[in-house]
């Protein structure tokens, strides 16, 4: 589940790199919208993987 959750970061923080490097601006675009709610689903796998016990 780590794994699966880094996997679905990975893009998540590259679409967060670009915004910061377009501006304010460039954050409308309905991609770019799922493509941070699939980061930020990869993140609650993660902290669920972790906190699990």
């Amino acid at each position: 589940m780590l794994v699966v959750g880094v996997i679905l970061l990975i893009p998540g923080v590259l679409c967060a790199i670009l915004n910061a490097k377009m501006g304010a601006g460039a954050g409308g675009d309905p991609i770019t919208m799922f493509v941070m709610l699939v980061a930020l689903g990869g993140l609650g796998l993660i902290v669920f993987a972790i906190t699990r016990k």
